[in-house]
């Protein structure tokens, strides 16, 4: 929390604030089974929405009212249009360590954003290869969780429950606030 108000910057408070919210969102509906699902189906339905009575995308609605400076999100937006244009002119092996391609007026070649400058430097298969090991612990997690509701009171599961759980668990809520495994492992 610290570091994050002294860094100053929007994406940062943005993180701070999106995870503030999903902790709310989770503690408040945490009773209700398909709370995530209940999140998601409103998070898309204001998508729709802004989109249908906006003249801009959703996208361009959402980063010019979370950030500071009106004209630092416009720029932002126009770094992603053409970074992504870079991105598809190059998808497979992206443009290296070579000067990315925008209009002239645009004179820094600063790219803010981690994961386009890692599609447009490297590509989209990099990228996936970037992205795909996080999802796919997350995926891991999930299943675990699934696990766990599933297996955690039959008897002869124990051992290889406990052992996916530790493996698996610091993805999501697995270990309650004192950084104890879940009690139901046995």
């Amino acid at each position: 929390g610290v570091a994050t108000f002294f860094s100053l910057s929007v994406g940062a408070y943005l993180g701070l604030f999106v995870q503030l919210i999903l902790i709310g969102w989770g503690y408040a509906v945490r009773r209700s089974p398909k709370r995530w699902q209940i999140l998601t189906a409103i998070v898309a339905v204001a998508y729709v929405v802004v989109d249908l009575i906006s003249n801009r995308t959703p996208f361009e609605v959402f980063i010019s009212y979370l950030t500071f400076d009106a004209s630092s999100s416009y720029w932002r937006v126009l770094i992603f249009s053409y970074g992504m244009e870079n991105v598809w002119a190059h998808p497979l092996f992206g443009l290296g360590l070579s000067e990315w391609v925008r209009p002239a007026w645009m004179h820094s070649a600063s790219v803010d954003n981690f994961w386009l400058l890692s599609a447009m430097r490297y590509g989209v298969p990099a990228f996936l290869f970037i992205v795909g090991p996080q999802q796919a612990r997350i995926a891991l997690g999930s299943a675990a969780q699934t696990w766990i509701a599933v297996y955690a009171d039959r008897p002869g599961h124990g051992d290889l429950h406990r052992a996916f759980v530790e493996q698996y668990g610091r993805v999501h809520d697995f270990y309650d606030g004192g950084g104890q495994l879940d009690r139901r492992c046995g």
